[in-house]
């Protein structure tokens, strides 16, 4: 995947714009190593998107199951929301969600 040139799919860049726009806080997770951080920030930013999109790209989280875990607020019951995608399928679905 590092070797390969990155492919925007379906409503990516538009959803990642909004969501900074909107002022949400979004974390990329990845199974890929460490060692290739440099490349997939370089394969983001050419895709259009840049660092500011994103507070954090979390690498070498393996490729099983991920959990998020966040506190309620009494004023804001969700908190956190996580989505599982199918692989290669774009985010279209979740524009202006």
């Amino acid at each position: 995947m590092l070797s390969k040139e990155p492919e925007i799919l379906d409503g990516v860049l538009e959803t990642f714009e909004w969501w900074y726009m909107s002022g949400y806080v979004v974390f990329i997770t990845s199974a890929r190593q460490e060692s290739g951080r440099k490349r997939t920030v370089e394969q983001l930013t050419s895709i259009g998107i840049p660092p500011r999109y994103y507070r954090e790209l979390l690498m070498d989280v393996g490729a099983g199951e991920r959990w998020v875990i966040n506190d309620a607020k009494p004023d804001m019951p969700i908190t956190a929301r996580a989505f599982t995608v199918e692989r290669d399928g774009g985010l279209g679905e979740f524009l202006h969600k």
